[in-house]
């Protein structure tokens, strides 16, 4: 199944993609404590995107596509940004000087290659990709019986 939400391109419209991502997965029988962390792994990419692409931009629009399959959950967020030096990955010791220092933001990255099984980022054109993959098996909804009644 596949879902798509686009939105104006400011942190203010993060709480509707949260909301998105979380129906999206809760409709899916996903347990509760893998649907907070993926919502706040994506939350993070939407957010980067926002504040590094797009630089708030309220004339860009961000896009986030949610794709599930038997085993995997695909996700690509895109902005039209200016294209950003992208990090590969971040090591321990970049966390620890931001927690050290209490450094508001800076560990958008980190989180979503904690929760998420791959982490790519693609520039193409006039386009930024942050395409996310997490494996997960969606559970078929719990049987209900119906009763009838004579």
């Amino acid at each position: 199944m596949i879902r798509k939400l686009s939105i104006p391109s400011s942190t203010r419209y993060l709480s509707e993609v949260r909301n998105f991502v979380r129906q999206f997965l809760r409709a899916r029988n996903v347990c509760k404590s893998d649907v907070n962390l993926i919502v706040l792994a994506i939350d993070e990419a939407c957010a980067n995107c926002i504040v590094h692409g797009n630089k708030n931009n309220l004339n860009d629009k961000l896009s986030l596509l949610l794709e599930s399959r038997e085993d995997e959950l695909l996700v690509k967020v895109v902005d039209t940004g200016e294209n950003v030096p992208i990090l590969k990955s971040i090591d321990d010791n970049i966390v620890s000087e931001c927690i050290d220092q209490e450094k508001k933001g800076g560990l958008g990255l980190y989180i979503m290659q904690k929760v998420m099984d791959d982490v790519q980022f693609l520039n193409e054109e006039k386009e930024n990709y942050c395409l996310l993959k997490k494996k997960i098996n969606f559970p078929s909804p719990p049987f209900q019986q119906k009763m009838f009644l004579d």
